[in-house]
């Protein structure tokens, strides 16, 4: 069965527009609504504008319930729930967790881990949810409090409590889902604390730490890595990296870490002119539906290219739709088409490591063909 949709797909990528099978993986806001300020954050930074109307939405749990039931009939295997918000805030999040999960999906959530009491915790085990990325952006309770505008101390303290009882439940449990990785987002205000940050994951039990640099934004440049923090990250890493060599967690520290850093632009644009080397085959194993119900064909689009919305079609028209099969069609062409104006697809892809992957695993026959149109 998966060797017939893998070629489903790839068959989708050659015809040019057209997909004979679901998306492999679907992401889903289902909740704005953040109990933290993360200065770092493209949605709730309180040095950024937002509207708090847009931060209190939810999306609606009939509308959720008919969609998961549905893009299992389409053969989606993985489900993220992620995107702009805190998906614990959402009042029915154990109900999309349950469906999810009846429908033998995998499950990938990115949460900030403070909502995960001993019912949640227990429940999160029971049910076999797959992965857990928990953003903690520190490794002390200065470091998170720093990078927390409005936090405390003892905020820190009930995230790592929470990674403890998880990593006890798994223990007790004899089981390693849900694997947990520990999100670090790096700037010039946490830069120092690496160290302690794989410290943490070490104490937690976490399963992988994973590391990237800040995606400055507008209004947050005071964060970026200065010239010292270069330096001294050039410095740090090569032999933090060979310390670690066989321990747990793992880290993506080496290799494309220090890569970034040689090239001096690694806060926003540190994919330009790469992401326009190979054609972009998101529209065939990716999709994205905002809280609004609103679908997008990945993260760097966001409403800029609304495909459709399942509030008022089902995914499988919005799937198939013309909208989408003009998507898949220029996206095989250049990036730097008129028609991807507010993306940010040359300079900030999300998925230039997936679509690399997917172009080196098409079958060699359809590879030759597979190329800039």
């Amino acid at each position: 069965m998966e060797s017939l949709r893998r070629l489903r797909v790839f068959s989708g990528a050659l015809h040019g527009s057209r997909a004979f099978t679901g998306p492999t993986s679907v992401m889903i806001d289902i909740c704005n609504r953040c109990n933290f300020r993360c200065s770092l954050c493209w949605y709730h930074s309180p040095f950024l504008e937002h509207d708090d109307e847009w931060r209190k939405k939810v999306l609606d749990f009939d509308v959720l319930e008919g969609t998961i039931d549905e893009l299992t009939d389409l053969g989606v295997q993985e489900i993220q729930l992620t995107g702009e918000g805190e998906p614990f805030m959402h009042p029915r999040v154990m109900d999309v967790i349950r469906r999810i999960k009846s429908r033998r999906l995998r499950l990938q959530i990115t949460s900030n881990g403070s909502f995960f009491d001993d019912g949640i915790v227990s429940e999160i085990v029971d049910l076999g949810v797959d992965e857990l990325s928990i953003s903690v952006w520190a490794g002390t309770e200065e470091g998170f409090v720093g990078l927390h505008p409005g936090s405390s101390a003892k905020t820190f303290d009930v995230v790592v409590e929470n990674l403890h009882k998880l990593h006890q439940a798994k223990r007790q449990q004899g089981v390693d889902l849900p694997k947990t990785r520990i999100v670090n987002a790096i700037c010039t205000t946490n830069v120092r604390e690496i160290p302690e940050m794989i410290e943490l994951g070490e104490r937690v039990g976490a399963d992988e730490i994973y590391f990237r640099f800040g995606g400055i934004t507008p209004g947050v440049e005071f964060l970026s890595l200065t010239e010292e923090d270069v330096r001294y990250l050039k410095e740090l890493l090569p032999s933090l990296v060979k310390s670690r060599e066989g321990k747990r967690p793992e880290t993506n520290l080496g290799g494309n870490m220090l890569d970034l850093l040689d090239t001096g632009d690694f806060d926003r644009n540190y994919l330009h002119g790469l992401a326009d080397q190979i054609p972009c085959y998101v529209g065939w194993y990716f999709a994205r539906i905002l809280v609004d119900g609103t679908v997008v064909p990945c993260c760097a689009c966001d409403d800029s290219k609304e495909m459709g919305n399942i509030s008022r079609q089902r995914f499988r028209d919005v799937w198939n739709g013309e909208r989408y099969q003009e998507f898949r069609k220029r996206a095989m062409g250049s990036l730097d088409d008129p028609y991807f104006e507010g993306c940010g697809c040359l300079s900030t892809c999300p998925h230039y490591h997936s679509n690399a992957a997917f172009h080196g695993r098409a079958p060699v026959r359809m590879s030759n063909r597979l190329r800039r149109r």
